[in-house]
Formats: structure tokens, C-alpha cells, sequence
């Protein structure tokens, strides 16, 4: 967010104020002529200038449990610019990918490996975990889990072996985007696995029926809050994390944390 404004007594570049927020005192005018990344409060027992081609860059919130700026003088002249990108709340934990196998006749070891050769087994893969919520009154939240696959192991016999057939599992649903002043937006549906393949030169195994899995959910929007234009302006909140994927052979993996709000 950038402003360029003439006021009277206060700039608050989110309104809220944490008490991890450093107050700063300066007795007379002031005048910020360097770029410098702050948060705080600052009160100024005169005149507040940020002069033309001068920025301030708003410290995130997961930095110092601040993200916020507020200045008190007698008059504020923001000229320059006052940078409060991503300085919001942060953003939730991205999911965990998808790792474990069971199956009901004990061959979980088989899904990598030819084990009990001759002996038909089921196996099952487990589904990609959903995403942490966004931190702040708007936060996204996380989506739904990815469910399991599964299906047949392979049959290692002396001839006419055949081959195993296993569905992935799905992948967790998106998280959702952060709001502020308007809403974010709805996370996505994970991605389903797959339960089809084709071979040359022996069949798969029909003792257990191939079932993909289905990707989860995506997360939803947090409430709107605040206002995105006036001199008060609160912090953005966090976006949902991102959904970890499902796993077939290989296992899932995890997803990215959601993004900040904005400052």
C-alpha cells in the first residue's frame, strides 16, 4: 500500500497497534530523508514531513509482531511513499504431502517392493493434508484433506506374473485468500490420483478393484473488515496454506505456507 497525504495529528498504517510495537519519541519536526523499513509508533511533539522519492517500507508482522506504523504529530505531510506490502498477518502453514500406506492383508511393504510373490494383497495410500488458516480476523482458511487411494499389489509368480495397480490418492484442497477490505478468494479443489494405467505384455491384478482418491476441498474466505482507504488502516490477514499432495509410489509433498496481509 502506498499513501500520499496532508494531515492533521495521525497516520496509522493499521490501526490496530500491538504491544510489540516500539514507541519512539522526537521532540521538534521531523524529517524522514532516507528510505528506512520501520514499525512502531512515533510520536513527534511538531511537524511530520516523508519528502518526495522517500519510502518507508512497513516491517511485516512475522517480523517483529508489529506490521504496523502510526505517526502522532502536529501535522503530517506524507509526500513519499509508505510501502506496507505483505506486512500483514502471516499467512498459514502449507499442508503435509501425503506419506503413509497401510493395507488390510499386511503388504504395505509391497507397494515398493515384490513381497509375498505369489500371494494377492491390498494396498492403501493415504491422501494429502489440508493447509494451516491464515492468522488475522479475515484469515483464509485451509482446505480439506485429499482422501486414500488403492488398490492391488503385484502377483510375482514363476510365469503370467501380474502387475500391481494402485490409485493415488488426492491431493488437499488450496487455502484460501486472506480479506481486508474486501474479501479474498475461495481456495481450489485439490487434485484427484489416478487409478488407470496401461501395460504391454501381462495384466494387472483383479483382487482388489483400483479406487482413486479425490482431491479435498478448497478453503473459504475469511470475513471483510475494516476500510482500505482511509488514514486508519488495519492489518490485511493471512491467506490459508497451500494443500499437500497426494501420494502414489512416490509420497506426496508438502505445500507452500499461504502469503502475508498486507500492511
Amino acid at each position: 500500500m502506498k499513501k500520499t497525504a496532508t494531515l492533521l495529528g495521525l497516520l496509522s498504517i493499521a490501526q490496530f497497534v500491538s504491544s510489540q510495537c516500539v514507541v519512539t519519541n522526537i521532540s521538534g519536526d521531523y524529517t524522514q530523508s532516507t528510505d528506512i523499513i520501520l514499525s512502531g509508533v512515533i510520536n513527534v511533539s511538531g511537524n511530520y514531513l516523508l519528502p518526495a522519492g522517500v519510502t518507508i517500507t512497513v516491517s511485516p508482522y512475522a517480523t517483529d509482531s508489529c506490521g504496523s506504523l502510526t505517526i502522532h504529530a502536529k501535522k503530517i505531510e506524507i509526500i513519499g511513499n509508505i510501502n506496507g506490502d505483505y506486512a500483514g498477518y502471516t499467512g498459514g502453514d502449507g499442508g503435509a504431502g501425503a506419506t503413509s500406506v497401510t493395507s488390510i492383508t499386511g503388504h504395505t511393504a509391497s507397494l515398493t517392493s515384490c513381497t509375498d510373490k505369489d500371494s494377492p494383497g491390498q494396498i492403501t495410500v493415504g491422501g494429502g493434508q489440508a493447509g494451516q488458516g491464515g492468522n488475522g480476523p479475515g484469515g483464509g482458511s485451509g482446505g480439506g484433506n485429499g482422501t486414500n487411494g488403492s488398490g492391488s499389489k503385484q502377483e510375482c509368480k514363476g510365469t503370467g506374473d501380474d502387475g500391481g495397480l494402485v490409485g493415488g490418492s488426492g491431493g488437499a484442497g488450496a487455502g484460501a485468500g486472506g480479506s481486508y477490505g474486501g474479501l479474498g478468494s475461495n481456495g481450489l479443489l485439490g487434485g484427484n490420483g489416478a487409478a488407470t494405467a496401461t501395460i504391454s505384455g501381462f495384466s494387472f491384478s483383479s483382487a482388489y478393484t483400483p479406487m482413486a482418491g479425490n482431491g479435498g476441498m478448497g478453503g473459504s474466505v475469511g470475513l471483510a473488515y475494516g476500510t482500505a482507504n482511509n488514514t486508519d488502516i488495519d492489518l490485511g490477514s493471512g491467506g490459508g496454506g497451500a494443500g499437500g499432495g497426494g501420494r502414489s509410489y512416490y509420497a506426496g509433498e508438502a505445500g507452500l505456507k499461504g502469503g502475508n496481509g498486507g500492511g
